[in-house]
């Protein structure tokens, strides 16, 4: 047997990295087919032909037989040149926007002198259209190559199917390459949650004229203080970054809300929640705790609690969850719950070993003895408080857990300066709802439901909020009992929505821009409706800027400036963006800072050739480099100032979108700084 012939089948499974669950279209297309086939085992007596498909290719390939017979063995290999008399070879950007105009160059090689007259036609399905003339002719005296080139434009968001052919004498070549088009501007959502009394009617109107641009409104309407579960799906599925904390929160978030999402956003949901398991195995280490970058050789302790936590509710909901790498974490889980002393220090190390005593608990482990060690310690915090109360409750004793919460208060606002539990107002609040839903105390639960949505609403989403909040309000909407629900719905037309459940959810006209909603039942309702907006191709952004400043040059590689709204396809350059602290109180911790890139540039991965420096990397914890951006996390104390540069080139002619370059803060919505969106050009 030849040994990998299999790994079509088995090496996702050990696979590394992580970017191919950044690409949602990675597992339905690959861009680039490698040249390799296997054919075999089979019996050759004397002489076999065997006729093999290649993909479109120029070049050649060595062919390597493997026999066996009763113990003995040989082999030959011989290189074959790939050839047919008439191939073409397109060369396309990885991405393109909505909108964005790209010369698409055709490379056209008569292998035989025979071919003569040539006609080359290209042809687009999908996400974009040809803009030039959709063919041309090409005469070729003898053998070689020729150029030639179409030009297409983007026009909506998906993949576009992009296919060449040429036809000359007889023969016929063709090439097809599947191309993601992708809205580069940002998107926005808009929030607003009435309650809406017995009987009582309410209008929601959405008007934006900054962005007219309206994709999609949805309404949601709850028997119980809840925020919008699908708004919240749409948070979740475009978050791009994709530390352990994240991922492990993003499968809470989705976990949880998967059965108050409508039907098209739950089966996508699903399949997000496949993915994000598969990817947070590839950051276990050793010893069962999980990294919180790739990079990085230590376990982080909340980040591998979360990565328990998510493996455990999966499990529980269904989802086929790794068994080895299940044991693997709860032996190092127990391990540091056993190890662990008690402080006294304001440091929320004990929130730390309260999460831990939480997740062992939910997954059928309780350890009990370090739960009553930790409840017996002095000085813990309000939040350690509520997460033992939970694991009490967990493990059978809602007693304990009730006379715990007598004296707990919910108001929490003070935070250590070192505090990585990425702790938040709404996300503790949410872990307060938890524990009164677990330790039955539903009247007490649905008041703190209805400050949770409230806070998300002042304060925004992150990861964290969004997990520990779907799973208290998950747990709530179990317990709540439920009349059901109707109401009317009036926009040009007048519809009933009706549901036996406690929550209902449907899309509105969003050209509409306003909705009525009139309450049928007898118990007040709680209504969200959701609005999704994104600029379209040729909206300026403007710069914003809170608690940072920012500032984006382009240089040449000898450091002379460039106007990156012209450049010359083949230019290299560099991009250097300063970021500075401007809070005189504050340090910044788990700062993002994206540089987006137009379509027709590329990045100059340093990593590949050795050229990254200590020096460099001591600016930033992590890079996440992807097709068509650049992304760096790091931490700014405050007064103080870092500078990132990133070598780029402008590579394909057309006219693109310039994204904004945009910093923030990954757990603190008021802190951001995004620079000016404009158009970037390369001419040829």
């Amino acid at each position: 047997e030849v040994t990998g012939a299999t790994g079509g089948r088995l090496s996702p499974m050990f696979s590394v990295g992580g970017d191919e669950f950044v690409n949602k279209g990675s597992k339905r297309d690959n861009r680039f087919n490698p040249v390799v086939k296997f054919i075999g085992p089979f019996t050759c007596k004397g002489t076999d032909t065997h006729e093999i498909c290649l993909p479109m290719y120029v070049g050649s390939v060595r062919v390597m037989v493997v026999a066996g017979h009763e113990g003995a063995y040989g082999n030959a290999e011989k290189t074959v040149p790939v050839r047919s008399p008439l191939m073409v070879l397109t060369t396309l950007p990885r991405v393109l926007g909505t909108g964005e105009t790209v010369s698409v160059p055709v490379n056209v090689f008569a292998m035989e002198d025979g071919v003569k007259n040539v006609k080359t036609q290209i042809s687009v399905t999908g996400a974009a259209q040809v803009v030039s003339s959709a063919s041309s002719s090409l005469t070729f005296a003898k053998t070689g190559n020729q150029m030639t080139g179409f030009s297409i434009r983007g026009t909506s968001e998906g993949p576009a199917v992009i296919t060449v052919k040429a036809e000359g004498n007889g023969f016929t070549a063709s090439e097809t390459v599947t191309l993601p088009v992708r809205n580069p501007n940002p998107g926005r959502l808009s929030r607003e949650r009435r309650m809406i009394g017995a009987a009582e009617a309410a209008t929601f109107e959405w008007n934006d004229d900054r962005i007219a641009d309206c994709e999609w409104a949805k309404l949601e309407i709850a028997g119980f203080p809840s925020i919008d579960f699908n708004a919240l799906f749409t948070y979740v599925s475009d978050y791009s970054h994709y530390c352990t904390e994240q991922i492990s929160a993003r499968g809470l978030s989705l976990v949880h809300i998967m059965d108050m999402l409508d039907d098209g956003n739950r089966q996508s949901a699903s399949e997000s929640v496949t993915d994000l398991l598969q990817l947070l195995y590839s950051r276990q280490l050793p010893d069962g705790g999980f990294c919180y970058w790739p990079s990085v050789k230590q376990a982080d302790r909340w980040a591998s609690t979360m990565a328990g936590h998510l493996m455990t509710d999966a499990a529980t909901k269904g989802f086929a969850v790794s068994k080895s790498v299940t044991e693997s974490w709860k032996k190092w889980q127990k391990k540091l719950v056993k190890e662990y002393r008690h402080s006294g220090l304001a440091d929320l190390n004990d929130l730390q070993q309260a999460y831990s005593l939480y997740v062992l608990a939910l997954a059928g482990s309780p350890e009990i003895g370090a739960m009553n060690r930790l409840k017996e310690s002095a000085n813990l915090s309000d939040q350690a408080k509520w997460m033992l109360a939970s694991a009490y409750a967990l493990s059978g004793k809602k007693s304990i857990a009730k006379d715990m919460m007598t004296d707990i208060s919910t108001d929490i606002s003070s935070y250590p300066e070192d505090d990585r539990t990425f702790g938040s107002i709404p996300r503790d609040k949410a872990l307060a709802l938890e524990a009164y839903v677990l330790a039955g105390e539903t009247a007490k639960a649905l008041d703190v439901a209805d400050q949770v949505a409230e806070l998300i609403d002042l304060y925004g989403y992150t990861t964290q909020t969004t997990a520990f909040a779907s799973v208290a309000l998950d747990r709530l909407s179990q317990t709540v009992s439920s009349q059901g629900l109707q109401v009317e719905i009036s926009q040009e037309t007048t519809t009933s929505g009706k549901t036996a459940k406690s929550l209902y959810s449907c899309s509105l006209d969003a050209d509409y821009g306003k909705a009525g909603i009139r309450n049928l039942t007898e118990e007040p309702v709680y209504v969200s409706v959701t609005t999704y907006s994104r600029p379209e191709y040729g909206t300026s952004l403007p710069a914003e800027a809170s608690g940072l400043l920012m500032q984006v040059t382009y240089t040449d590689l000898s450091g002379e400036p460039l106007n990156p709204a012209s450049l010359k396809q083949g230019t290299e350059f560099i991009a250097e963006v300063i970021v500075a602290n401007t809070s005189q109180t504050e340090n910044y911790r788990d700062l993002a800072l994206t540089l987006s890139l137009p379509s027709g540039w590329e990045i100059f991965n340093e990593r590949l050739y050795g050229q990254s420096s200590a020096e460099r990397n001591s600016t930033f914890t992590y890079n996440d480099i992807r097709d068509d951006r650049s992304v760096f996390y790091f931490d700014l104390p405050k007064g103080h100032r870092k500078t990132f540069r990133t070598r780029l080139s402008a590579v394909y002619e057309g006219t693109f979108t310039l994204p904004a370059v945009k910093c923030e803060a990954m757990y603190d919505n008021g802190v951001y700084a995004y620079s000016a969106s404009g158009i970037a050009i390369v001419t040829e």
